[in-house]
């Protein structure tokens, strides 16, 4: 099974969400998944307000699409409500799961 994650939470950050999605790419790597990321890498980006460590990716449905056009049998958006993964729900016609893997959106109230 290829399955494609987004997220807004990548290298070279160093935090419990890209340590997470890096450990279950490993662990169900090693069962035959294989994995692709898209990341703000892979996108123009800007520091998110109030947390400049963050880069928030400016993906249009457009360039996501040529992302999924590449074979993949399942999309899971690993930050809900990130610009890419937004663009990502928007763009493919795949089976789509989401992740809550962090309280983003209450710290950021906090701040």
């Amino acid at each position: 099974m290829r399955i494609l994650i987004a997220t807004d939470a990548w290298r070279p950050q160093v935090n419990g969400v890209v340590r997470s999605l890096e450990s279950m790419a490993r662990a169900a790597g090693a069962m035959g998944a294989q994995f692709d990321f898209v990341t703000p890498r892979d996108f123009n980006c800007m520091p998110m307000p109030t947390y400049p460590e963050i880069d928030l990716a400016f993906a249009t449905p457009r360039a996501v699409r040529r992302r999924l056009d590449a074979s993949c049998d399942h999309v899971h958006i690993a930050t809900e409500g990130a610009p890419a993964a937004c663009a990502i729900a928007v763009a493919s016609p795949r089976a789509t799961t989401r992740g809550f893997p962090n309280t983003f959106t209450r710290g950021r109230a906090c701040r």
